[in-house]
């Protein structure tokens, strides 16, 4: 996500979200780029806790893999857009990126019917509904979160849940459209075993963690020096 940089300087890289189809074509459906990128970006490793008593086999034995979380806040403006008489801007002001914001965060419904059977089952064998000659039924939800991808410069394309999103809105048009608007954001990198039909989300799990080794591979060129800095050899 390349834009010209009006400095005079190289072309500025912009961070942003893509979602794509969840149905193994890899079909963009929306995107996101940020217009201002933003100047702070929070990351924390969650480290689940370690076993213990019986599911304790090794000294040094982990927990689970540890969660990464990612918080930043984006700014977004009509100013420049309205300097120019921009009709969609003049229509709806930023609500366009707020709107797309929102559905990306949204979980997606399914068509078709939710099977039954499996509860039913469950339902049976528990004794629920065992007076009634009706067995018990529920539906089990089919929504799925969207399918996104958070891209931060040319080494880091995580797949990621929208967990979080807070919407300040700032100025508005004679229409209340807002026109100003700062958002919040909290994200989920993807941990688990993605779907294995989901190509995309595998290939850019796979090549974030080849360019993390690849950095990490850079620095450890310097770990004589560094080492000696420590201790004086």
């Amino acid at each position: 996500m390349n834009m010209t940089n009006t400095r005079g300087g190289p072309p500025l890289q912009r961070g942003g979200f893509i979602q794509y189809s969840d149905d193994g074509s890899g079909t963009i459906k929306n995107s996101i780029v940020f217009q201002f990128n933003p100047e702070n970006l929070t990351r924390k490793i969650e480290f689940p806790q370690k076993p213990k008593g019986t599911a304790k086999r090794e000294k040094d034995q982990a927990g689970d893999k540890p969660v990464e979380k990612i918080n930043l806040t984006a700014q977004f403006s009509a100013a420049d857009s309205l300097a120019v008489n921009n009709q969609q801007a003049r229509q709806y002001g930023i609500a366009t990126y707020l709107a797309t914001l929102q559905r990306m965060a949204t979980p997606e419904k399914k068509s078709g019917k939710s099977p039954t059977k499996p509860v039913d089952k469950t339902g049976t064998a528990a004794g629920i509904g065992a007076t009634s000659k009706k067995s018990p039924t529920k539906s089990i939800p089919r929504n799925k979160y969207p399918k996104i991808l958070f891209i931060w410069g040319n080494t880091r394309v995580l797949p990621v849940t929208i967990e979080s999103m807070s919407i300040k809105e700032q100025q508005f048009d004679a229409n209340l459209n807002p026109i100003q608007a700062e958002v919040t954001i909290g994200l989920a990198v993807y941990t688990d075993e993605v779907e294995a039909k989901d190509k995309i989300a595998n290939g850019a799990k796979a090549y974030t963690a080849m360019m993390e080794q690849t950095k990490s591979a850079e620095g450890l060129s310097q770990k004589g020096q560094n080492v000696e800095d420590i201790i004086k050899i």
